[in-house]
C-alpha cells in the first residue's frame, strides 16, 4: 500500500480531499503499489475509458495503429505521431517541435518525455528523467522508463499537461489533414 495521491498528476493530498488541489484529478480512497515500476492508484474502469484492444486481443496487451494522436489540455493541442516514427516532448525549442505550446507550462521539462510509434503501430511513452514525471493512466512512469500506450489512455507531463491517446488506423489511399503543431 502506498500514500493516496491525485491520479491525474501525482500531488498528494492533504486530509480526506477527493479531488486534487492542483488540477482537479480524482484522489481514491486508497493507495496500490504497481509492481511494473511505478507509483499507481486504483481507478474505476469508467475514468479509463473503453479500450480498442479488450476486445481485439492485440499483442503486447496494447493496441495497433497507424497514427498516434495524442490531444492535450488545455486548449486541445494535438500532436501526432506516424507509425515509425518519434517525437520529444519538452519545453526546449532545439529538442522538441511541440516547444511552442509547452514552453509556457515551468513544470514541464525542457526534454520532458518521448512518443513513440514502432513498425507494427504500437505506442509507447517514455520519461526523459524529467523533473515533474510523466504519468499513464494515474502511474508515474520511472525515469527513462518506456512503458506501451493503448486507445484511450490518460498521459500527464508534470500537473499542468495532459491528454488523452487515440491510435488511428488511416484507410489505405486516404490523405491526412494536417495538424497544430505549435
Amino acid at each position: 500500500m502506498t500514500a493516496r495521491a491525485c491520479v491525474e498528476c501525482g500531488v498528494s493530498p492533504r486530509g480526506d480531499e477527493e479531488s486534487c488541489r492542483i488540477c482537479g484529478g480524482l484522489v481514491p480512497s486508497a493507495g496500490v503499489l504497481d509492481t511494473s515500476g511505478g507509483e499507481t492508484v486504483a481507478l474505476p474502469p469508467v475514468l479509463l475509458g473503453p479500450r480498442a484492444d479488450d476486445a481485439a486481443g492485440a499483442p503486447g496487451g496494447h493496441s495497433a495503429g497507424d497514427v498516434l494522436r495524442v490531444v492535450l489540455e488545455p486548449e486541445a493541442y494535438a500532436i501526432e505521431v506516424c507509425r515509425g516514427d518519434q517525437v520529444v516532448l519538452g519545453r526546449a525549442l532545439d529538442i522538441s517541435p511541440h516547444a511552442g505550446y509547452l514552453r509556457r507550462f515551468d513544470d514541464v521539462s525542457r526534454r520532458h518525455a518521448t512518443l513513440r510509434v514502432d513498425a507494427e503501430g504500437h505506442a509507447f511513452v517514455r520519461d526523459e528523467y524529467s523533473t515533474n514525471w510523466t504519468v499513464r493512466n494515474g502511474a508515474r512512469i520511472v525515469p527513462g522508463d518506456e512503458r506501451p500506450l493503448r486507445d484511450g489512455d490518460r498521459l500527464r507531463f508534470g500537473s499542468s499537461v495532459g491528454g488523452v491517446v487515440r491510435l488511428v488506423t488511416v484507410a489505405a489511399g486516404t490523405h491526412r489533414a494536417g495538424t497544430r503543431t505549435g
